[in-house]
């Protein structure tokens, strides 16, 4: 089971140098904190290559491989709390379950033991 994820959004250019005076200090941190922020994404992943070597993985063993992790149309606070934020989060996640309704009775008979 998935936490949600989000739509790819494009990478802004990363420009890590030393600046040659001042006024470009604030341009290269921000520049360094992009590049912090995307090797923590690389080292956290949790989709698109890891996802799919993982899948490779379990195809290749002859194990059951599935995921569900709805596609969420906002992103979203771990402590969030506004009812129509989570109520919309809620609604994409039926919506991801009604798509995919044999893969769930597939896992659910694999988990009682009738298949």
């Amino acid at each position: 089971m998935g936490t949600g994820q989000y739509t790819l959004e494009p990478a802004k250019p990363i420009d890590v140098h030393f600046p040659s005076t001042i006024w470009e200090t604030p341009e290269v941190v921000g520049s360094l904190k992009d590049l912090v922020y995307l090797i923590l994404e690389q080292v956290n992943g949790r989709d698109y290559h890891v996802v799919d070597r993982a899948q490779s993985w379990c195809e290749m063993t002859g194990i059951n491989y599935f995921r569900f992790n709805p596609l969420l149309s906002n992103v979203i606070s771990l402590n969030e709390i506004d009812d129509r934020i989570l109520l919309g989060m809620v609604c994409d996640t039926r919506k991801m379950i009604a798509s995919r309704l044999d893969e769930l009775c597939k896992v659910a008979n694999l988990l009682l033991g009738n298949e």
